[in-house]
């Protein structure tokens, strides 16, 4: 097998991929919103962190910022039309995203963020810090509560719960039922 260049201008960044998608969601005031994000990861155990990386031109960072606070929610494979929406429009331009998402909005337990009742978990997070790389903002929330209906509950069951995974822009697929334990 022989490699390749990737051009390194262009969409590099599709080499790390599949990846898992998330939908983060902040309100600030009377303003909230959602968006789709894959450059998500959990950054430390004690305290437990998160973070994910958002472009500072997104409605819904500005939100995180000025409240402090956010949520992040991991959805099944089934609702990649809905998080591909809420990856698509801006918050800006409409209100109400989620629900015209045809999601349904949530109060989170611990923070004034909106969550997705449709979400297989739910993480509660309020600001811990933020880092400017490039073009992104890595977002380090502490997670102050997490939730799960049962495929997440442990450790994954894939034979009942399907993640959501972007294999590049707005394409998108899922785990097989096939799991291997080392």
């Amino acid at each position: 097998m022989s490699w390749a260049s990737v051009d390194l201008k262009g969409k590099w960044y599709y080499v790390l991929y599949p990846r898992p998608v998330v939908v983060v969601s902040a309100r600030y005031g009377d303003s909230e919103s959602a968006l789709a994000a894959s450059w998500c990861m959990p950054v430390s155990l004690n305290p437990p962190l998160v973070a994910v990386s958002i472009a500072p031109t997104r409605y819904t960072y500005n939100l995180i910022i000025n409240s402090g606070e956010f949520a992040i929610n991991i959805l099944d494979y089934k609702y990649y039309r809905e998080v591909s929406y809420l990856g698509t429009v801006s918050g800006r331009s409409v209100s109400n995203k989620i629900e015209k998402a045809g999601l349904t909005r949530v109060q989170a337990k611990k923070i004034k963020a909106p969550v997705i009742g449709e979400a297989t978990a739910v993480l509660e997070c309020k600001l811990h810090s933020k880092l400017a790389a490039g073009d992104h903002v890595i977002i380090v929330g502490e997670v102050v509560e997490v939730y799960a209906r049962k495929p997440l509950q442990n450790i994954p069951d894939i034979k009942s719960y399907k993640p959501l995974l972007q294999v590049a822009g707005l394409t998108y697929t899922t785990c097989k039922d096939e799991t291997v334990k080392a």
